[in-house]
Protein backbone atom coordinates (compact mmCIF):
# COMPACT_ATOMS: atom_id res chain seq x y z
CA UNK A 1 0.00 0.00 0.00
CA UNK A 2 3.09 2.56 0.93
CA UNK A 3 3.65 1.95 -2.82
CA UNK A 4 0.52 2.67 -4.28
CA UNK A 5 0.93 6.20 -2.90
CA UNK A 6 3.51 6.50 -5.61
CA UNK A 7 1.21 5.74 -8.21
CA UNK A 8 -1.41 7.82 -10.13
CA UNK A 9 -3.75 7.45 -13.09
CA UNK A 10 -4.24 9.27 -16.49
CA UNK A 11 -7.66 10.75 -16.22
CA UNK A 12 -9.23 12.93 -19.28
CA UNK A 13 -9.13 16.77 -17.61
CA UNK A 14 -12.76 17.39 -18.97
CA UNK A 15 -13.78 14.82 -16.64
CA UNK A 16 -12.76 17.14 -13.44
CA UNK A 17 -15.67 19.69 -12.37
CA UNK A 18 -15.49 21.99 -9.25
CA UNK A 19 -17.55 21.41 -6.34
CA UNK A 20 -18.45 23.63 -3.74
CA UNK A 21 -15.18 23.35 -1.45
CA UNK A 22 -12.54 25.33 -3.41
CA UNK A 23 -9.63 23.27 -4.08
CA UNK A 24 -11.96 20.17 -4.24
CA UNK A 25 -12.96 18.35 -7.60
CA UNK A 26 -15.71 15.17 -8.39
CA UNK A 27 -15.47 13.01 -11.46
CA UNK A 28 -18.26 13.73 -14.00
CA UNK A 29 -19.32 11.57 -16.60
CA UNK A 30 -17.82 8.39 -15.31
CA UNK A 31 -19.23 4.49 -15.74
CA UNK A 32 -18.93 1.79 -13.61
CA UNK A 33 -17.15 -1.42 -15.00
CA UNK A 34 -20.83 -3.05 -14.89
CA UNK A 35 -22.31 -0.81 -17.57
CA UNK A 36 -19.00 -0.38 -19.34
CA UNK A 37 -18.84 -4.31 -19.71
CA UNK A 38 -22.56 -5.57 -19.61
CA UNK A 39 -21.71 -6.82 -16.55
CA UNK A 40 -23.76 -9.09 -14.25
CA UNK A 41 -24.18 -6.93 -10.90
CA UNK A 42 -22.92 -9.83 -8.74
CA UNK A 43 -19.17 -9.55 -10.78
CA UNK A 44 -16.23 -8.45 -8.70
CA UNK A 45 -15.76 -4.77 -9.08
CA UNK A 46 -19.28 -4.16 -11.19
CA UNK A 47 -20.24 -1.44 -9.27
CA UNK A 48 -16.93 0.15 -9.35
CA UNK A 49 -16.46 3.60 -11.16
CA UNK A 50 -13.83 3.77 -14.14
CA UNK A 51 -11.77 7.10 -14.88
CA UNK A 52 -8.19 6.55 -15.44
CA UNK A 53 -7.59 5.73 -18.82
CA UNK A 54 -3.86 4.77 -18.13
CA UNK A 55 -1.88 4.67 -14.91
CA UNK A 56 1.83 5.58 -14.07
CA UNK A 57 4.51 5.64 -11.24
CA UNK A 58 6.74 8.55 -10.13
CA UNK A 59 10.50 7.85 -10.63
CA UNK A 60 11.35 11.26 -9.68
CA UNK A 61 10.17 14.57 -8.16
CA UNK A 62 8.53 15.60 -10.79
CA UNK A 63 8.48 12.58 -13.45
CA UNK A 64 6.50 10.06 -14.29
CA UNK A 65 6.38 6.47 -16.28
CA UNK A 66 3.94 4.89 -18.25
CA UNK A 67 3.19 2.97 -21.39
CA UNK A 68 3.95 4.56 -24.25
CA UNK A 69 0.64 3.22 -25.68
CA UNK A 70 -0.92 5.91 -23.25
CA UNK A 71 0.52 8.71 -25.60
CA UNK A 72 1.17 7.23 -29.07
CA UNK A 73 -2.13 5.35 -29.97
CA UNK A 74 -4.99 7.79 -28.90
CA UNK A 75 -6.73 8.48 -32.18
CA UNK A 76 -4.94 11.46 -34.19
CA UNK A 77 -3.52 13.43 -31.08
CA UNK A 78 0.25 13.53 -30.63
CA UNK A 79 2.02 12.67 -27.36
CA UNK A 80 1.79 16.88 -26.51
CA UNK A 81 -1.81 17.14 -27.48
CA UNK A 82 -2.38 13.67 -25.08
CA UNK A 83 -0.28 15.95 -22.55
CA UNK A 84 -2.73 18.72 -22.26
CA UNK A 85 -5.36 16.89 -22.00
CA UNK A 86 -5.12 14.83 -19.93
CA UNK A 87 -4.42 14.86 -15.85
CA UNK A 88 -2.65 12.57 -13.36
CA UNK A 89 -5.05 12.24 -9.95
CA UNK A 90 -2.92 10.18 -7.03
CA UNK A 91 -4.98 8.29 -4.70
CA UNK A 92 -7.77 7.36 -7.16
CA UNK A 93 -8.42 4.34 -4.87
CA UNK A 94 -11.61 2.40 -3.18
CA UNK A 95 -10.68 2.77 0.15
CA UNK A 96 -14.31 0.85 1.64
CA UNK A 97 -17.05 -1.08 -0.26
CA UNK A 98 -18.99 2.40 0.10
CA UNK A 99 -16.85 4.99 -0.80
CA UNK A 100 -16.76 6.96 -4.22
CA UNK A 101 -13.12 7.81 -5.58
CA UNK A 102 -14.93 10.09 -7.53
CA UNK A 103 -15.74 12.80 -5.29
CA UNK A 104 -14.02 15.12 -3.20
CA UNK A 105 -10.46 14.98 -4.92
CA UNK A 106 -7.98 17.61 -3.40
CA UNK A 107 -6.28 19.54 -6.17
CA UNK A 108 -3.07 18.64 -4.61
CA UNK A 109 -3.52 15.48 -5.71
CA UNK A 110 -4.55 16.33 -8.97
CA UNK A 111 -1.19 17.02 -11.44
CA UNK A 112 -1.28 18.08 -14.92
CA UNK A 113 1.33 16.71 -17.30
CA UNK A 114 3.61 19.58 -18.61
CA UNK A 115 5.83 17.89 -21.26
CA UNK A 116 6.45 14.49 -22.59
CA UNK A 117 10.13 13.88 -22.55
CA UNK A 118 10.30 10.42 -23.99
CA UNK A 119 7.47 8.25 -25.84
CA UNK A 120 8.01 5.27 -27.69
CA UNK A 121 5.52 2.40 -28.80
CA UNK A 122 6.97 -0.25 -31.15
CA UNK A 123 7.19 -4.19 -31.10
CA UNK A 124 10.48 -3.36 -28.41
CA UNK A 125 9.50 -0.71 -26.57
CA UNK A 126 6.36 0.41 -24.98
CA UNK A 127 6.98 3.64 -22.42
CA UNK A 128 6.55 7.19 -22.03
CA UNK A 129 8.46 9.76 -19.74
CA UNK A 130 6.03 12.60 -18.72
CA UNK A 131 7.40 16.00 -16.66
CA UNK A 132 4.34 16.92 -14.40
CA UNK A 133 3.55 20.88 -13.82
CA UNK A 134 5.23 20.73 -10.04
CA UNK A 135 6.77 18.94 -7.92
CA UNK A 136 4.80 15.72 -6.01
CA UNK A 137 4.89 16.35 -2.42
CA UNK A 138 3.92 13.26 -0.18
CA UNK A 139 5.09 10.62 -2.24
CA UNK A 140 8.66 9.28 -3.45
CA UNK A 141 9.57 8.17 -6.24
CA UNK A 142 9.93 4.31 -6.80
CA UNK A 143 12.97 2.40 -7.14
CA UNK A 144 13.07 0.35 -10.50
CA UNK A 145 15.65 -2.25 -12.22
CA UNK A 146 17.05 -0.16 -15.28
CA UNK A 147 19.62 -3.04 -16.28
CA UNK A 148 19.27 -6.97 -17.16
CA UNK A 149 16.77 -8.89 -16.89
CA UNK A 150 13.84 -9.59 -13.92
CA UNK A 151 14.46 -13.76 -13.13
CA UNK A 152 11.61 -16.31 -14.25
CA UNK A 153 9.44 -17.11 -11.77
CA UNK A 154 10.44 -13.73 -9.88
CA UNK A 155 7.81 -13.07 -6.97
CA UNK A 156 5.90 -9.33 -7.81
CA UNK A 157 3.87 -6.62 -6.50
CA UNK A 158 1.54 -5.32 -9.31
CA UNK A 159 0.18 -2.29 -8.92
CA UNK A 160 -2.05 -0.24 -11.63
CA UNK A 161 -5.81 1.13 -12.25
CA UNK A 162 -7.03 -1.65 -14.76
CA UNK A 163 -9.75 -1.09 -17.45
CA UNK A 164 -9.81 2.49 -15.26
CA UNK A 165 -10.87 1.29 -11.78
CA UNK A 166 -9.91 2.49 -8.63
CA UNK A 167 -6.12 1.12 -7.76
CA UNK A 168 -6.24 -2.55 -7.49
CA UNK A 169 -2.84 -4.06 -5.91
CA UNK A 170 -1.80 -7.79 -6.70
CA UNK A 171 0.72 -9.16 -3.91
CA UNK A 172 1.29 -12.35 -5.40
CA UNK A 173 2.23 -11.68 -8.88
CA UNK A 174 4.66 -13.94 -10.26
CA UNK A 175 6.34 -14.00 -13.70
CA UNK A 176 5.39 -16.28 -15.73
CA UNK A 177 6.90 -16.41 -19.21
CA UNK A 178 10.46 -14.12 -19.96
CA UNK A 179 11.29 -15.00 -23.58
CA UNK A 180 11.28 -11.48 -24.68
CA UNK A 181 13.94 -9.04 -24.69
CA UNK A 182 12.16 -6.29 -22.80
CA UNK A 183 8.52 -7.69 -21.69
CA UNK A 184 7.37 -10.26 -19.22
CA UNK A 185 4.08 -11.55 -18.23
CA UNK A 186 2.82 -12.43 -14.97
Amino acid sequence: RSLAKSTAGMVHASMFAKTGTQGVFNLINTRTLGAAENLCSGEKFANQSLAPMCSGFLVGPDTLITAGHCFKSIGKLTPEQVCQSFAWVFDYEQKSATSDPTKNIPITNIYACKQVLAAQLDSTYDFAIIKLDRKVVGRSPLKFRSAGKIADSAKLVVIGQPNGLPTKISANGKVNRNTEPSRFST
